[in-house]
C-alpha cells in the first residue's frame, strides 16, 4: 500500500504487535512465551523435584539439630514399645486364628477358655463382688485353681450343650453352681484380691513336708489291701504307704 492509496477514513488501524512479522526485513520471529505442553510438563516436574530435594535437605538439617540425645532415647523407647505391641498383637491374632481353626474342626462353640469366660461366665453369672459374701479377681487367669475350675466348666459346657433336654440344667446345677461357689467364696482363691483393687498374689501354696521318695517309686496296686504286710514293718511306715497308694 502506497501513501497515495492510504485513506485514514477507510483503512482499519492495526496495532504494531499484530503486524505480520514474516514481512520484517530481518526475517526474525517473536520468541514464544510458553513451551509445548510435553516440554512444559517436564520442566514443571523437574522444578517440583528440585523443590522437594531442597525441602528434604532443610528438614534433615533441622531434624539433626533438634534431635537431642534425650529426644533420641525417647524416640528409641517409643519405637521399641510400638514394635513389641505390634508383635504381640500379631502373635495374638495368629493364636486366635489357630484356635478358631481348631475349634471349627472340633465342633466347639468357643475356641478358647478366655472366649468362654467372657461370653458365658461373666455376662450370665453376675454377682455383687467385693463384699463379705462374694469375691472375684479381674485377673482370674493368674490363679491356678480358678484357671482349672473355669477350664473344667468350659469343657463340661461344650459337652452338655449337645443335650437339648437337660444338658444345660445339669451344667448349671452340677458344674457352674459348684465351681463358681468355690471361686467366689471370700476365703477361696480370690481371698486377697478384689474387683476394685485387682490381683494380689499373696496366698501361698498349701504347706507340705517332703515325704520319703521311695514311697512313690512303685505305682500303687489297687488290688493290694495291705493284709500281706510283714509283721516286722513299722506301723507308721504302713500308714504312710497306704496314704500314698490312695
Amino acid at each position: 500500500m502506497t501513501d497515495e492509496d492510504f485513506d485514514p477514513h477507510t483503512t482499519p488501524f492495526v496495532p504494531a504487535g499484530d503486524l505480520d512479522t514474516d514481512t520484517a526485513d530481518d526475517g526474525e520471529r517473536e520468541a514464544p512465551t510458553r513451551l509445548p505442553a510435553n516440554m512444559q510438563d517436564y520442566v514443571d516436574d523437574e522444578v517440583a523435584r528440585r523443590i522437594r530435594a531442597e525441602i528434604r535437605s532443610l528438614a534433615d538439617a533441622a531434624f539433626a539439630e533438634a534431635l537431642t540425645p534425650e529426644l533420641f532415647e525417647q524416640l528409641r523407647a517409643a519405637t521399641a514399645r510400638t514394635v513389641a505391641a505390634t508383635l504381640a498383637s500379631r502373635v495374638r491374632a495368629a493364636d486366635q486364628e489357630a484356635a478358631d481353626a481348631e475349634s471349627s474342626a472340633s465342633g466347639q462353640v468357643y475356641p478358647t477358655l478366655l472366649a468362654f469366660v467372657d461370653a458365658v461366665i461373666r455376662p450370665h453369672y453376675r454377682r455383687a463382688v467385693d463384699n463379705p459374701e462374694h469375691n472375684w479377681c479381674p485377673q482370674w487367669w493368674l490363679h491356678g485353681e480358678a484357671f482349672r475350675r473355669l477350664d473344667a466348666l468350659w469343657r463340661a459346657w461344650e459337652h452338655l450343650r449337645k443335650d437339648p433336654q437337660t444338658g444345660m440344667s445339669v451344667w448349671w446345677k452340677d458344674h457352674a453352681d459348684h465351681h463358681m461357689g468355690k471361686l467366689l467364696d471370700p476365703i477361696g482363691p480370690f481371698a486377697k484380691c478384689s474387683a476394685r483393687h485387682g490381683h494380689k498374689d499373696t496366698l501361698p501354696p498349701l504347706p507340705a513336708i517332703a515325704p520319703n521318695p521311695a514311697l512313690f517309686d512303685t505305682p500303687a496296686d489297687p488290688t493290694d489291701t495291705g493284709n500281706d504286710a510283714g509283721t516286722d514293718t513299722d506301723t507308721d511306715t504302713d500308714t504312710d504307704t497306704e496314704g500314698a497308694s490312695r
